[in-house]
């Protein structure tokens, strides 16, 4: 069995038609017939039933053309496999970054060191077409979000940034309730992680008051340091506020937590994507875990 007549079976039978088939290979008519027949007297069995020119898988066809695709994709991936395995070519990793983008470019920045000749293609957003790696955001609860070997799913808690001589940083702990009279220091209203802060409040009882928008963490940091307002602040993924008369106060009713959702594409189950994407999982789960033994979430 040869690699050439597998190829000429496979379009034969999505073809359905020798002819078209033969034209599509740029082959001769006969030869294509003459490369089914012969492989037909090695299986021992017809793949197709005919009628003419026209051409029907039966069972036995369709359980080869189901397996011979299969060997072809895996022998078309083969050379670039190889390539990775012995590091002549570390490839290209496409992403889609939606949320936690400051952290994720950190995270990118540390694994380039490791790896100098990987470029990694980042579109932010709905960034379209085929990613190999993507980081999305949800308030939807754990339980519609499960975990499979394609998909990571990490829980953040969200806590309020306050400047530290208010009445909430001394007190060490809010109910959103109690912030509903306040200005907050928002994102805009177009960020995923805006509309999840939103949905907090508005279960609460208000809708917050957005005295500023930013789509910058570090404008949100430096407008609550100028007591400018108060604002949602996640607990790992934007780090430590790093000013000292900014802190950041648990929310203890309602439970304020996003997801951060890390998804690999199918396709990405070997070399360096499927490697970057459990670099990125275990490092934002030590961050986390960095954050939760600070903050004592």
């Amino acid at each position: 069995m040869e690699i050439l007549q597998l190829k000429y079976f496979i379009t034969a039978a999505k073809c359905e038609h020798i002819t078209k088939a033969a034209e599509l290979l740029r082959i001769a008519q006969p030869a294509l017939t003459q490369s089914i027949k012969r492989l037909e007297a090695e299986l021992g069995v017809n793949l197709f039933e005919r009628s003419g020119r026209n051409i029907v898988l039966n069972d036995a066809g369709r359980l080869m053309l189901s397996r011979a695709e299969g060997i072809i994709e895996e022998l078309e991936s083969l050379p670039e496999e190889i390539r990775v395995i012995s590091g002549m070519s570390e490839g290209t990793v496409h992403m889609n970054v939606a949320a936690a983008s400051l952290l994720v470019t950190k995270i990118i920045i540390e694994y380039k060191k490791l790896h100098p000749r990987l470029n990694i293609s980042v579109t932010h957003g709905d960034g379209g077409g085929r990613s190999d790696i993507s980081l999305t955001t949800s308030g939807e609860g754990s339980g519609t979000l499960a975990a499979d070997a394609f998909k990571t799913v990490i829980p953040e808690d969200i806590m309020l940034a306050v400047p530290s001589d208010s009445k909430y940083a001394k007190k060490g702990s809010v109910r959103l309730s109690e912030v509903s009279q306040e200005d907050f220091v928002s994102l805009t209203g177009s960020m995923p992680l805006r509309e999840i802060c939103d949905s907090f409040c508005i279960s609460s009882g208000f809708l917050p008051h957005a005295a500023f928008e930013s789509d910058s963490s570090e404008a949100v940091r430096e407008l609550v340091a100028a007591n400018m307002g108060i604002a949602f602040w996640p607990a790992f993924s934007w780090g430590p506020p790093m000013k000292e008369n900014v802190s950041l106060v648990p929310i203890t009713y309602p439970v304020c937590r996003r997801y951060i959702i890390i998804s690999k594409n199918k396709s990405t189950s070997y070399g360096v994507q499927s490697d970057f994407y459990s670099y990125i999982v275990s490092e934002i789960n030590n961050i986390r875990n960095l954050a939760e033994r600070a903050y004592s979430i």
